[in-house]
């Protein structure tokens, strides 16, 4: 699917760009719900009670509003109760002395108070330098608080940035 989406040819044919991007937000939520802690659940069924294992932790999709659209809602078929976050951030100004570009966050819309407690998972087409994510996820956090693990769902991305990521956000798995 990565390499569909690479192609120059699949670049030109947004239906089999986005379809294919879906795709891969569905099979990167489905690798990364692997790792979610669960809790055991009684639940009657036509046969009797039944135990079945549930997330233990409330998880939060989180929509930079970039080229992720697509891939959010691919990990929506796995996250199916998960609210959805909505922020668009964009990088402006100069600079930062460590070549990091700021971030200013012109719109956001959180379904939460709080990200006490909450798992992020945050899907993203490209992961480059990953100090726009970073900075963006830091800002949110200055303002809900933290969360308990960030998932990086990224389909295309370079080490460095992956490093960077895991290195600033020590709860996150990329």
């Amino acid at each position: 699917l990565v390499s569909k989406m690479r192609d120059i040819a699949t670049q030109g044919d947004a239906h089999r760009f986005r379809t294919n991007a879906t795709e891969v937000g569905f099979l990167l939520a489905y690798e990364a719900n692997k790792s979610n802690e669960t809790r055991s659940k009684s639940i009657r069924t036509p046969l009797g009670i039944a135990e079945h294992e549930l997330d233990s932790q409330l998880t939060l999709l989180l929509n930079i509003l970039r080229g992720a659209n697509p891939m959010v809602e691919g990990a929506q078929r796995i996250y199916r109760q998960a609210p959805v976050g909505f922020v668009d951030a964009k990088r402006y100004g100069t600079p930062n002395p460590d070549g990091t570009m700021p971030i200013k966050i012109n719109y956001q819309n959180i379904p939460l108070d709080s990200f006490e407690g909450v798992d992020l998972v945050i899907p993203d087409i490209m992961l480059a330098t990953g100090s726009s994510l970073v900075d963006t996820v830091n800002q949110l956090q200055n303002q809900y608080g933290g969360s308990a693990k960030i998932h990086v769902l990224s389909c295309i991305g370079a080490k460095d940035g992956a490093d960077y990521v895991l290195d600033k956000l020590p709860n996150s798995r990329v």
